[in-house]
């Protein structure tokens, strides 16, 4: 883990603080990340005059979703690097790649992609720790300069939405972002929340993440009552949905594009029938996907990648 270690411990019992101070070895955080976390006191010796950049910011959100079991429970996973990629490159990093690449040294044409760039919305409505977040951070920097503040993210658990904020603060400050920019990462329930209220359409906005997955059977009392909150009034057998299902629906009516990591389930069946007529009349169609392939951990499901634009 490049030269530092984490424990569950603290992941699960300690606060934001006691991540650093109790499991970062050999690494240091510029004191104005000391500031965003509000208490600077419990910071081992030496803890702000460290190479901040030895560290990779997802680790936090790998090692909060490999440890926390009631995450799990609610059908919350970890996503890898390159999964996460299977996402963005179809729905938008290719498209901008190849716009760098035909503008060659031509100034207007870079200007034009650098504005681009910089007014490009991310927008992660089930976020955990970030990961999503920060990978199309760091990749969009490498193509030109995006601010921090276009980042947007829901995540229902106040631990994970504040580790997401940090994360892509120290991601910021790996591609000499700019040093006062705050993304926008609230917490609460997609489902019942209005996502244009978190992030505007105004402008190129994405969509992306992987929503908890879980089967009816095994969906909580208060799961079920999301999906009723998205899809009473518009479909009777709602009830038999896969609890991902509800944010296939909210990012088709939202009006952005987006791509999604699912469990396969909703490719197939009775699911089929009920979800996908709904999502197309909002005038979305399927702009690209993955078949069905194993997910890496310990989640247990097969998955599928659909990816939505009108």
């Amino acid at each position: 883990m490049g030269g530092f270690e984490l424990g569950a411990a603290g992941l699960v019992e300690g606060g934001l603080l006691m991540v650093f101070s109790l499991f970062v070895r050999d690494t240091g955080v510029p004191r104005e990340l000391g500031e965003f976390l509000g208490d600077s006191a419990g910071y081992p010796e030496g803890f702000e005059d460290r190479d901040w950049r030895k560290v990779s910011p997802a680790i936090l959100g790998e090692r909060i979703e490999a440890t926390d079991e009631e995450r799990a429970e609610m059908g919350i996973h970890y996503t890898s690097e390159a999964s996460i990629l299977k996402v963005l490159n179809p729905l938008f990093l290719d498209d901008l790649r190849e716009q760098k690449k035909a503008a060659g040294d031509s100034i207007r044409k870079l200007t034009a992609l650098s504005d681009r760039v910089s007014q490009i919305k991310v927008f992660d409505p089930a976020c955990g720790a970030g990961n999503f977040l920060i990978v199309a951070y760091k990749e969009m920097m490498k193509i030109a300069p995006v601010p921090l503040s276009n980042f947007y993210g829901i995540e229902l658990q106040e631990f994970p939405a504040k580790v997401a904020r940090l994360s892509l603060i120290i991601a910021m400050y790996q591609c000499g972002g700019g040093q006062d920019e705050r993304s926008h990462i609230v917490c609460g329930n997609a489902l019942r929340m209005s996502w244009e209220d978190v992030c505007p359409l105004d402008g190129e906005v994405y969509v992306c993440g992987n929503p908890p997955y879980r089967g009816s059977t095994w969906q909580s009392q208060e799961q079920k009552e999301d999906l009723r909150h998205v899809f009473s009034g518009r479909a009777k057998n709602w009830k038999s949905l896969d609890y991902v299902a509800g944010w296939f629906m909210k990012a088709a009516g939202y009006g952005a594009d987006s791509g999604l990591v699912s469990t396969n389930s909703i490719c197939q069946g009775q699911s089929v029938p009920i979800l996908w007529p709904l999502v197309f009349e909002t005038g979305c169609r399927i702009h690209f996907a993955y078949t069905s392939f194993k997910w890496c951990g310990d989640a247990g499901v097969t998955v599928a990648i659909i990816g939505l634009s009108r």
